[in-house]
C-alpha cells in the first residue's frame, strides 16, 4: 500500500504543483517599501514646509544645503548637488507654469538637480506638485531614503508642463511602511532641460499600511487547493 501511495500518479502531480507554486511565491517580490499618492488628499499630511521661508520671488539661495522649518517646527533641509536653488513664485513674473498663481516655489533653476530634502527626524509620507520649467511632457520622480542613504523606494508621474496658471501640476507623493525616510530626492526626465520646481512640501508621521500584492494571495490560494486535493487523493488511495 505504501508503494502504491508513493507511486500514485495524482498525487505525484499535486505534489509537483504544490512545489512548482511555492517555488512562484518565493519568487515574488516583497511588499513595496513605499506607496504612492496622487493627490495632497490622499497623502493625509499633518505637517508641511512652505518654501517662502527661503527668500522672495526670484531670489538664488546661497549657502546650501539650506535650513527650512516645517509649520510644526520639525526641521530639514534642502540641497541641489549640482548647483544652487531658486526660489520662484508662480505667476510672479519670473514664472509661469502650472501651480496655483501665488504659490512659493523652489526649484532647480539652470539644474537637473536633483532636489534634495533630509529631515532630522524621520517621516512617513511625503509629497509636492512638480513641473518642467521647459513646456512640454515630463515625468517626475520621487525617491526615499532610510538611514545610511538606502533606497526606500521611488514612485513616479507623468505630466505636461505649460503655463496655464491652473494647479494643474500633477502631485507626486509616496509613503513608507516605517517611520524611516530621512531624506527625499526630487527629479525629472524628458525635456532637454531637466531643470524643475516643486511647491509646498506636504509631510506626515503616520505610517502607511501597504496591503500585499494580489499575487500572494492568488499563489497562497492555489497551494492550499492543490494541497487540500493531495490530501484527498491519499485517503482514497490508502482506503481502495
Amino acid at each position: 500500500m505504501t508503494s502504491r501511495l508513493r507511486g500514485h500518479p495524482s498525487t505525484g502531480r499535486a505534489r509537483r504543483a504544490a512545489v512548482a507554486l511555492a517555488a512562484i511565491a518565493a519568487a515574488l517580490p516583497a511588499s513595496a517599501a513605499v506607496s504612492s499618492f496622487a493627490s495632497r488628499a490622499a497623502l493625509g499630511a499633518t505637517d508641511s514646509i512652505a518654501w517662502g521661508q527661503l527668500g522672495a520671488d526670484v531670489t538664488e539661495i546661497s549657502g546650501l544645503p539650506a535650513a527650512v522649518t516645517s509649520s510644526n517646527s520639525a526641521n530639514a533641509t534642502v540641497n541641489n548637488p549640482s548647483g544652487s536653488l531658486w526660489r520662484f513664485d508662480e505667476g510672479g513674473g519670473a514664472y509661469g507654469g502650472n501651480f496655483q498663481p501665488g504659490d512659493a516655489l523652489l526649484s532647480t533653476f539652470g539644474t537637473a538637480g536633483p532636489l534634495v530634502v533630509s529631515f532630522a527626524t524621520p517621516v512617513a509620507r511625503v509629497g509636492a506638485q512638480i513641473q518642467s520649467n521647459t513646456f512640454g511632457a515630463f515625468t517626475g520622480t520621487l525617491e526615499a531614503f532610510g538611514a545610511g542613504n538606502v533606497s526606500l523606494g521611488s514612485v513616479s508621474v507623468a505630466g505636461t508642463s505649460a503655463g496655464a496658471q491652473d494647479n494643474s501640476a500633477p502631485f507626486l507623493g509616496l509613503g513608507s511602511t516605517s517611520l524611516d525616510i530621512v531624506s527625499v530626492r526630487f527629479s525629472i526626465t524628458g525635456p532637454q532641460d531637466l531643470d524643475f520646481a516643486i511647491n509646498q512640501l506636504d509631510l506626515s508621521q503616520t505610517v502607511v499600511a501597504i496591503p500585499e500584492p494580489q499575487a500572494y494571495a492568488l499563489a497562497l490560494a492555489g497551494m492550499a487547493v492543490v494541497a487540500g486535493a493531495a490530501r484527498r487523493r491519499r485517503r482514497a488511495s490508502a482506503t481502495s
